[in-house]
């Protein structure tokens, strides 16, 4: 507990959440009643930015809506990825990121919390049982797109400065408040032009859906396309041919292997990966076969396949490990060992991070959620997001953490509870408070 935070006043400031419990439910639906789909090239995050940037407003916050196509310095700064992991380059007029400062008295440490207002489409409305903008309360669930991914960590944190306010804290350090765009299909910019604007703290609260384990590290991800060649034969003469298809299967039974030497690596270096049952997940996408025609045994296939990554991995290093991993793997084969698999990165590379664990941000967010739930919180590894941008470009110690599992994420009939609403906004108060340093009056 931060010297500055008495008794009293967390009493205070959980006392006021509970109390505004109808008007936190309120909120959060509201919000997840406004579609917020990226699209690429295209996103609709402006009303739901506008309606953030009021409730700001009245609780006593000057906010900063600014379009990411009207941001200089934006397309020349080094996190900036030009198509995502979709490769398609974006459209951003219309498009505003949301920020608002909440300064402090002097004297205490800065924070940013921080989330993202896109959501990914609900696609196919027939496997919905709730409508996917009504944001229906039934049997204390809400119902939405976007319900943990990620407007509810969003309603949760401006509830928490909401709360604060009402129960007449005062900050010793900045609270920078940001809702970007953009985060969805690997997009990205919507964070990095916070840092182009000029944004920065002593730490920042990156709100992912990790149902509150808090996230010292978090997974990078890229998208690997191996092209396997064989040499095609009519038909008839199949056996005059070497069949792709076949040789690909090879290279597929050894990304089994790859998976774990990664993951063996992962686990010595990094504790909190180990507790994974996969430390390093990889998983094949897509399995496709090519002929030049006329029914010729395939020439080509083509995987990709999807990897996490660590903290301290590029996008050289793993193509240059995948094809490593691959010569020897394969090295029996004499047409494989003379026409080696090409492996080449799809879209952009997200990076990893890590923390310490016994950073003391770390340690303020574990008392923080002590405080406010009276039980000892778990430690983990969070999902591959715009963490990185922060911690790597902007060079500030990142904590994931917020409401609901991640599985649910992207998920028909996409959830979250009250419970677990509740729970997010008393943390994130709390965290806010220990962190910056609070005062009565």
């Amino acid at each position: 507990m931060s010297r500055t935070m008495s008794s009293p006043t967390v009493e205070t400031i959980l006392n006021t959440i509970d109390d505004h419990e109808k008007e936190i439910v309120a909120f959060t639906r509201d919000l997840l009643r406004i579609p917020t789909v990226n699209a690429p090239p295209n996103g609709e995050e402006k009303e739901a930015q506008e309606f953030l940037a009021q409730r700001l407003i009245d609780i006593g916050l000057e906010p900063d809506l600014f379009c990411l196509d009207q941001l200089e310095g934006l397309e020349g700064h080094p996190a900036y990825r030009e198509g995502g992991s979709v490769e398609i380059p974006r459209d951003y007029r219309d498009r505003p990121d949301l920020v608002a400062t909440w300064k402090g008295k002097g004297g205490g440490r800065s924070l940013i919390v921080t989330g993202h207002a896109d959501v990914v489409p609900p696609g196919n409305l027939d496997l919905w049982e709730h409508d996917p903008w009504a944001a229906t309360l039934e049997d204390g669930n809400i119902y939405a797109r976007g319900a943990i991914d990620d407007k509810g960590g969003l309603a949760a944190a401006v509830m928490a400065m909401a709360c604060l306010k009402e129960a007449g804290v005062s900050l010793r350090g900045d609270l920078i408040f940001e809702s970007f765009i953009d985060e969805e299909y690997g997009g990205g910019n919507g964070a990095v032009a916070t840092l182009v604007r000029g944004y920065a703290a002593d730490a920042v609260l990156m709100l992912e859906p990790t149902d509150l384990i808090i996230c010292p590290a978090t997974y990078g991800c890229q998208t690997l396309k191996v092209s396997v060649h064989g040499q095609a034969a009519h038909p008839i003469e199949r056996w005059k041919g070497v069949d792709a298809v076949g040789l690909a299967c090879q290279v597929y039974r050894a990304f089994s292997s790859l998976e774990a030497m990664r993951g063996d690596k992962v686990r010595a270096s990094w504790p909190l990966f180990g507790q994974q049952e996969i430390p390093l997940p990889l998983i094949v996408r897509r399995f496709e076969s090519f002929t030049p025609g006329g029914g010729a045994t395939p020439d080509l296939c083509e995987i990709q396949i999807w990897t996490t990554v660590m903290s301290g991995e590029t996008q050289e290093s793993l193509v240059t490990e995948v094809r490593e991993h691959l010569a020897e793997a394969l090295k029996n084969s004499a047409w494989l060992r003379s026409h080696p698999p090409q492996v080449r990165a799809m879209g952009g590379f997200l990076e990893g991070t890590a923390l310490p664990t016994d950073h003391e941000c770390v340690c303020a967010v574990q008392a923080a959620h002590r405080m406010a739930l009276g039980a000892e919180p778990s430690m983990g590894v969070g999902t591959s997001g715009d963490g990185y941008i922060y911690a790597n470009y902007g060079h500030m110690p990142v904590i994931e953490m917020g409401p609901g599992p991640v599985h649910r994420a992207h998920a028909p009939d996409e959830y979250i509870t009250v419970e677990e609403l509740m729970a997010a906004t008393k943390v994130i108060a709390l965290t806010i408070a220990n962190w910056c340093g609070a005062m009565d009056g």
